[in-house]
């Protein structure tokens, strides 16, 4: 199959060529072993010895081959067919993995639902996207649907209950069905390129590059999702070049998967990667991340910019926590930022403890999905975990240029992949700075990275493209030394004072980036005389803070309340303010800030589901609150 093997396909080699190679990590649901009666007599009891099995079970690509071969049984009992779309709404695990691979193997589309959705959006993706089935993790998931939607509705794991054991050992060739076994042997005459007796495999075999093998929907954040429609093309050609460029795996790796799997990040950049190479990969929520990294130890870690903050806080917070020569030792070693002799002793002494915590084996770590701060890419490379900074939109199947190894510049998200061209259009906004425009972007080959369009949107479409097939990122970048590529900031996000001056919001926001107590927050500005701000506070620094100094805060809904009036925490957001200024150029500085004493959530409306402030949601909420800030 060569240049026009899809993931799809490359999965079904992997099981017949790598077949006893891990393909994912399992948690074990059975930590514990069968109790084992040791010693006793007649004057003794015996002790009752009970034997801790692994925390994760490794399955080979057999076994996983076995999983979705039933499912794909499963989807066609319950009349699933070439073309049909199926929707996840679960949080990750091996099971989203096995169901995807599985709607794919039947020529299907899958539709990923953020599983921290409510119900109307569930509803609207369902509805909009046109899927008749449903797979969720929980009853709770699943009630989210309006009854008289039109959808078949299962738990994730009910096509493989029969399977049930894989949890804690791989399955038994006795458990699966003869269906499953004369499947398995139809996919493995098709991945060799025998195609005549296809009949159960036959939507398999004829998958091309040209068909849609997903709809990500955006997240979102000005307005209704878009239904990004991403074909067996664009997700092949993302692996095969992010493979050659990006990412060198080699057998030892091991992937950890935490992010939603309904984002395109972990979905493209994370999990369609790993399969296409063949590395397995563990499954976790965000809150399990600390706890699971030292016993999976991956080499394979990708996280959005407020993942590497918590990350960077937390390490942070207990480094500056050890007291007399310890604390001494540390803050010496967190001076030594060039290369030498020094920077190696700290590296022994200090900073291999650091990464041993993370697991210790960490090589391939990349940050993406926003803007992240300097502060945080030169932390984590002081203790020796080289975290890169890459760019991508759903529209483009996930990272299209990135920071590798090799080539590194931070301040800039890398250099263009080969397959995609880009142009940069200056704006009015723009004349004044060198190389500084609009990104557009297109593929240079057939079946590149960037989809073709947006579902049922054929306006947005229309303005989306050029005459020439280039794509509007709506993102302004600026290329510096070359071929590195800065963003600058969000197109319709930027605004301009009454002075006449142009403020990019994300500049702005990236500026407050290393301030741990400013949990999020929204730049104000346009046609008016100065920069303003509405802040969230971290409520987990303004406790901790208010902790050390003895006082005890509220919990639940009085919390943002208490920590928005409460002085202490007004005087760090000053503070914050004043740090944050001086990484700005005059007219950016912001002059005022109003905390809210709110806590912004997806439940609320003012987060994203891929935790990103809704900025025009919340100046429109707090309209009074903004002209308070201007009033003389």
């Amino acid at each position: 199959m060569a240049s026009q093997e899809t993931l799809i396909h490359r999965f079904w080699r992997h099981v017949f060529e790598k077949s006893h190679r891990p393909a994912f990590l399992v948690k074990n649901r059975r930590p514990l072993g069968e109790p084992i009666l040791i010693g006793g007599g007649p004057m003794h009891a015996p002790h009752v010895y009970v034997p801790k099995r692994e925390p994760y079970v490794a399955l080979t690509f057999e076994d996983a081959g076995v999983l979705v071969a039933e499912i794909v049984n499963f989807l066609r009992q319950c009349g699933f067919k070439r073309g049909d779309k199926a929707a996840i709404l679960a949080w990750n695990k091996p099971e989203w993995v096995w169901t995807d691979l599985a709607i794919q193997t039947m020529g299907g589309v899958t539709v990923p639902i953020y599983p921290n959705s409510n119900g109307e959006a569930v509803d609207y993706i369902l509805a909009n996207s046109g899927a008749t089935f449903l797979f969720g993790d929980s009853s709770e998931q699943l009630a989210k649907v309006s009854p008289d939607a039109p959808v078949k509705k299962f738990l994730l794991n009910e096509p493989i209950i029969n399977l049930a054991d894989y949890e804690a050992q791989a399955p038994s060739r006795k458990e699966y069905s003869i269906l499953t076994r004369n499947l398995l042997l139809e996919i493995e005459q098709v991945v060799k390129g025998d195609h005549r007796n296809a009949i159960l495999a036959g939507a398999l075999a004829s998958i091309t590059r040209s068909d849609p093998a997903t709809i990500i929907y955006t997240s979102g954040s000005t307005g209704r999702p878009k239904g990004v429609v991403l074909t067996h093309g664009n997700i092949a050609s993302a692996c095969e070049t992010l493979s050659e460029t990006a990412f060198q795996f080699n057998e030892e790796d091991v992937a950890l998967s935490y992010l939603p799997l309904a984002h395109v990040y972990e979905r493209v950049d994370g999990n369609a990667l790993t399969l296409w190479n063949a590395i397995p990969s563990a499954y976790c929520s965000p809150e399990e991340v600390g706890d699971v990294l030292p016993v999976v130890k991956p080499t394979m870690l990708i996280g959005v910019p407020a993942v590497w903050r918590k990350m960077k806080d937390k390490i942070d917070k207990k480094l500056v926590a050890e007291t007399g020569v310890k604390g001494k030792l540390v803050a010496w070693a967190l001076k030594q930022d060039k290369p030498g002799f020094c920077r190696w002793l700290a590296d022994q002494l200090v900073f291999k403890k650091v990464r041993a915590g993370m697991g210790g084996r960490l090589r391939i770590v990349m940050s993406g999905g926003a803007a992240i701060s300097s502060d945080i890419l030169n932390f984590f490379n002081l203790v020796g975990i080289k975290l890169l900074e890459g760019y991508g939109m759903t529209e483009t199947s996930g990272g299209v240029i990135v920071n590798t190894p090799t080539a590194n510049k931070v301040g800039t998200v890398g250099k263009v992949v080969s397959n995609v061209l880009i142009k940069v259009v200056p704006r009015e906004a723009d004349l004044d700075k060198p190389n500084t425009g609009v990104l557009w972007m297109k593929n240079k080959f057939e079946h590149g990275p960037i989809f073709s369009g947006y579902l049922g949107l054929p306006e947005e479409n229309a303005k989306s493209f050029d005459a020439e097939g280039y794509f509007c990122s709506g993102d302004v970048v600026q290329i510096v030394d070359g071929d590195y590529v800065a963003i600058r900031g969000r197109a319709k996000r930027q605004f301009k004072t009454d002075q006449g001056k142009y403020v990019s919001p994300d500049d702005v926001e990236k500026a407050f980036d290393g301030e741990s107590i400013v949990g999020f927050m929204v730049p104000i500005g346009d046609g008016l005389p100065f920069v303003s701000a509405l802040v969230f506070v971290n409520q987990l620094t303004a406790k901790d803070h208010l902790k050390a100094k003895g006082i005890t805060a509220p919990t639940g809904q009085d919390a943002a309340a208490f920590y928005a009036s409460h002085p202490e925490i007004v005087k760090l957001i000053e503070q914050a303010k004043e740090t944050a200024n001086k990484k700005l150029q005059r007219w950016e500085t912001v002059k005022k800030v109003t905390i809210l004493p709110v806590e912004a959530t997806v439940a609320n409306g003012l987060l994203t589901p891929t935790l990103k402030i809704r900025a025009e949601e919340a100046m429109k909420r707090y309209k009074s609150e903004i002209e308070a800030m201007y009033k003389k």
